[in-house]
């Protein structure tokens, strides 16, 4: 920061450095925990499931949610069933992305087209 204030870096350097701090800093819990900020953030941002960044997924945290994964389904065939818990969040690739708008994009063709054959079928 310091040499922000020194003008030795841009303000959008800067600003890129803050942004790619892990999610588990302490400017990320500052952040989270603004009681001033809250508010016009919680308008702003949509609600979803928290999907931790590629650069935090290490080796660890694939095996700790393998780990989790299998001792939730463990749980639930030894107690004899029940709903599965939900999975372990892992980072959302460009590919996962593309693939769902695809499928949405598959999903409004389909719906389309049924529209289509119910107005033809409705003008007869």
């Amino acid at each position: 920061m310091l040499d922000f204030f020194r003008d030795r870096i841009s303000a959008r350097t800067m600003l890129n450095l803050i942004e790619h701090l892990p999610a588990h800093s302490h400017y990320a819990e500052a952040i989270a925990q603004d009681d001033e900020l809250a508010p016009s953030v919680a308008d702003d941002a949509p609600q979803r499931k928290y999907r931790p960044r590629i650069s935090e997924w290490s080796p660890t945290e694939q095996l700790l949610a393998a780990v989790f994964n299998r001792l939730g389904e463990l749980i639930v065939v030894t107690a004899g069933g029940g709903n599965m818990p939900e999975p372990w969040p892992t980072p959302e690739t460009a590919a996962e992305r593309a693939a769902k708008v695809q499928k949405e994009a598959e999903w409004n063709d389909l719906f389309d087209a049924i529209e289509q054959a119910r107005a033809r079928g409705g003008a007869q």
